[in-house]
């Protein structure tokens, strides 16, 4: 049963109080997110409240979508119109398969975390190796996309204020503006002020408005590359 606003808040600090050491610190840290949850889910209201289907979507959808939206035409356009949507029906299929396999062990092990899944499965040290492996695909990851975000950022500034990618600056432009076109200033800027705080969010549940906001750039994205080239 979901619990009041003030039952909830009492569980939290009960579960942060008895939180030991080691193991017990992580499930009662466990057990107080679980309790602030479902005091969101009880609590909440309006399209996108949280824990609701829309905003797992949503949160879905940005995380499914990303950088592919600019990757797939490409790879359509080298596969060729046979090959392309074979491939894509295929890796779909595995994509269903993988997801089914998933629920299947989070069902039978009662675990909620590939690492839990890993170690209940094969021992501590392939635990180990999967959250090594989990955290170099993530870092990597990170990596790319903050690459692709100043780049693109550059491009979207330099459209706002009409000014050349020249190194020189043009006419009526002061040297600081040509200072913050540089992809190393943009990128830092955006990561502070945007990917910072995003990242510090407690909650997947927070991130719903910024994901409607992605999916709705990616589907302008869409649009524009259809209409453009349809």
């Amino acid at each position: 049963p979901l619990k009041s606003p003030r039952t909830a808040a009492a569980a939290v600090a009960a579960a942060a109080a008895a939180g030991g050491t080691g193991r017990h610190r992580r499930s009662a840290n466990k057990a107080a997110l679980e309790t602030h949850l479902e005091t969101e889910v009880a609590t909440g209201r309006g399209f996108l409240r949280p824990g609701s289907v829309r905003s797992s979507m949503i949160n879905v959808s940005a995380a499914a979508l990303g950088a592919g939206a600019l990757a797939l035409p490409r790879a359509i356009y080298y596969s060729g119109i046979v090959l392309g949507p074979l491939f894509m029906f295929v890796l779909a299929m595995l994509s269903i398969m993988s997801i089914k396999v998933i629920v299947q062990l989070v069902e039978v092990s009662g675990k909620d975390s590939y690492e839990e899944i890993a170690k209940v499965a094969f021992g501590p040290w392939f635990a180990l190796l999967v959250e090594v492996n989990i955290i170099l695909f993530c870092f990597g990851t990170a990596v790319a996309y903050m690459i692709t975000v100043g780049q693109i950022s550059q491009q979207v500034v330099q459209s706002l204020i009409t000014v050349s990618a020249s190194p020189v600056a043009a006419a009526g432009v002061e040297a600081w503006w040509m200072e913050l076109l540089r992809p190393n200033t943009i990128l830092t800027i955006v990561t502070v002020l945007i990917l910072l705080p995003l990242s510090l969010l407690d909650s997947i549940n927070d991130l719903r408005f910024a994901s409607l906001l992605g999916v709705s750039c990616i589907l302008y994205l869409i649009m524009v590359v259809v209409y453009v080239f349809a």
